[in-house]
């Protein structure tokens, strides 16, 4: 058996994502195969990436039931490239939960990470199969970051000599994200995707952009458009900005994190006299609490350029949504799939995110915590992303100078409590500080995480 089949590997960020992985350090202890609708295509990908005969060439044809079966229950991880995802994803989903094979993609498309939810959630659980979408710049940054400040918050009143997290007086009050990203173009694919997106169901794609769509639980709701934002940080220059394009999507996977750490704190709570204390009490830690509320935006230089940024993205949103004409126009001018950003473009792009958490204690608690990525966070660094969530589930990070191999290893033990259940997870919720471990061992990722006013710590 493979441990990593990549769907999609001819595509743009397939392509990234198997140079990726041919080139890992962990490379001589883990198999895989690259996997394709084109044989001629595949057989250019092995040549120009001068991929060893070991790592196998799959044809994949997702629209084939037996095919995908077949390509799926070979492997142990899937790691997905292939969309629109709510035209060709589900297909995959299906077969994965069917064989009991994890998976991963890097998909963006809330409406349909509604879907597999109401479809394959239980049944993941059921079977233990770990679900994950959203395993790149949509949407690890928001996810990690929320959950390294949580970390460094709950440790925080710890210290402080609080020690009941039960209550609301223990809960995350407000957590705020800016960022400050490099210019990279957009691929084709990503283009063309968000296009789709408004020929399907239009109603459940504005369903979907409503607070807490994909979360189990409820929270406290943010406006659904924003047009100017300030992040204050004691002792440093405050952050403006305007509305952020990714922050329909990032918001709703950061509060599937809140609903699904809420929900197994209340799991949780109701069997520790009998079975678990200590892990209701961890459980408590865990979550982000009740009066939890996230939201992020896009630096920008000025409160000027952040309105006439956020209502400029307004209104081009609102062509491609309720304007035909215009998506169908847009298709004949932006690049196509396969296409994207340059190599020197990739490289040279960047993402600085700055996220300020608050508790609700009196007096409360700020945490500050950054993630800095070196590279295309989209694309280049996407890869990484995508590739090491994947890792995650097979085997230590490269830190741990573990000889072990995915024969010998057992991965999801090290992970969350909640991946050890599976279902539809998220990456903060599925894989948390291996994770973090990982991209920081790659090279290309930088955490930081500390109470204001301290020095800020490297994770």
């Amino acid at each position: 058996m493979l441990d990593i089949v990549v769907l999609g590997a001819t595509g743009f960020t397939g392509r990234l994502i198997s140079r990726y992985l041919a080139s890992h350090p962990q490379r001589g202890r883990f198999s895989w195969a690259v996997a394709a609708r084109s044989k001629s295509k595949l057989d250019q990908l092995a040549e120009g990436l001068s991929l060893p005969s070991n790592v196998a060439r799959l044809q994949f044809n997702v629209n084939d039931e037996n095919n995908v079966d077949e390509v799926v229950k070979s492997a142990r991880v899937v790691i997905n490239t292939i969309g629109p995802f709510a035209l060709y994803g589900t297909p995959v989903v299906r077969a994965c939960v069917k064989h009991a094979v994890h998976y991963v993609d890097m998909d963006g498309e809330a409406a349909w990470i509604y879907d597999i939810i109401e479809e394959f959630d239980d049944a993941a659980r059921k079977k233990g199969t770990i679900i994950v979408p959203c395993c790149a710049m949509d949407s690890i940054p928001s996810d990690l970051t929320v959950y390294l400040s949580n970390k460094t918050l709950k440790a925080a009143l710890e210290e402080a000599g609080h020690n009941d997290f039960t209550g609301k007086g223990s809960s995350i009050k407000e957590s705020l994200t800016g960022y400050q990203p490099g210019k990279t173009p957009l691929s084709g694919g990503t283009l063309h995707t968000v296009l789709a997106a408004f020929d399907g169901d239009r109603a459940k794609v504005m369903k979907t952009s409503q607070p807490y769509s994909l979360s189990p639980v409820t929270g406290v709701s943010i406006p659904i458009f924003q047009a100017l934002y300030k992040l204050c940080i004691p002792g440093e220059k405050p952050l403006v900005g305007g509305f952020f394009m990714m922050r329909g999507i990032n918001t709703a996977i950061v509060q599937r994190s809140f609903g699904l750490l809420e929900v197994q704190a209340e799991e949780e709570e109701t069997k520790q006299e009998s079975l678990a204390p200590q892990a209701a009490t961890l459980a408590r830690k865990q979550r982000y609490g009740p009066l939890f509320k996230y939201d992020e935006f896009l630096v920008t230089p000025s409160t000027i350029k952040a309105l006439l940024s956020s209502y400029g993205l307004l209104f081009v949103m609102v062509l491609v949504a309720y304007v035909r004409p215009f998506r169908q126009l847009a298709r004949k001018f932006v690049l196509q799939p396969g296409d994207g950003p340059t190599e020197e473009e990739m490289i040279n792009g960047y993402l600085i995110g700055t996220n300020l958490t608050t508790s609700a204690t009196n007096p409360p608690i700020q945490v500050k915590s950054t993630i800095k990525i070196d590279g295309s966070p989209g694309y280049l660094r996407g890869a990484n992303m995508i590739s090491e969530c994947a890792l995650s589930l097979l085997l230590p990070p490269v830190s741990a100078n573990s000889s072990e191999t995915t024969a010998t290893y057992k991965a999801i033990p090290n992970l969350p409590s909640l991946a050890r259940r599976g279902g539809v997870l998220t990456a903060s919720t599925a894989f948390g500080d291996t994770l973090i471990q990982r991209l920081v061992d790659s090279g290309s990722f930088e955490f930081y995480s500390s109470v204001v006013g301290e020095k800020q710590r490297a994770v």
